[in-house]
């Protein structure tokens, strides 16, 4: 399945919404309560303005919501986030996302070093999307007495004609 990646507009808001309230993903997200529409939007329309928060559609040729692909820039580490909707799971796109995305953040964020994921420690397919994609696991956290993997991917060094 191709897929298409593009920045998200507030007109994505909704489909934004009902995926990051559903079960699947709030049971595998850090914060796994139930996000009321007010907060959302309140936090949709924060990420949409900032320039240190990548926030992809990620759909396919009908150019139907798939899912959506998060960035967070912090100096030289970027945070990533990926949901996928439940009807388009187990189909390979989380890693064919990654992919693209990790290469867009590395090619328009010269100074960022690497990415992290913060995986929780029973999602499986999730882990094995991020290995797919060229991520390794790099240690374990704990966020609100829950464990999580964290997986990394670093920048290539740059090939000095050598």
């Amino acid at each position: 399945m191709n897929i298409n990646l593009r920045k998200a507009e507030y007109s994505d808001i909704e489909d934004v919404y009902l995926l990051s309230n559903s079960i699947d993903v709030r049971s595998n997200s850090i914060n796994q309560n139930s996000i009321s529409w007010l907060e959302h939007e309140i936090w949709f329309k924060k990420k949409l303005a900032n320039e240190n928060y990548y926030f992809y559609i990620i759909s396919d040729e009908k150019n139907s919501f798939i899912g959506q692909l998060r960035y967070e820039i912090n100096n030289t580490d970027a945070v990533v986030s990926i949901s996928i909707c439940d009807a388009f799971r187990g189909k390979g796109i989380s890693t064919k996302a990654l992919f693209e995305g990790t290469k867009i953040v590395f090619k328009e964020r010269e100074y960022v070093s690497k990415i992290i994921a913060y995986i929780n420690t029973e999602n499986k397919a999730s882990q094995k999307s991020f290995l797919k994609a060229g991520y390794k696991f790099a240690w374990e956290e704990l966020f609100s007495n829950k464990r999580f993997f964290a997986f990394i991917i670093e920048r290539e060094p740059e090939d000095n004609g050598n």
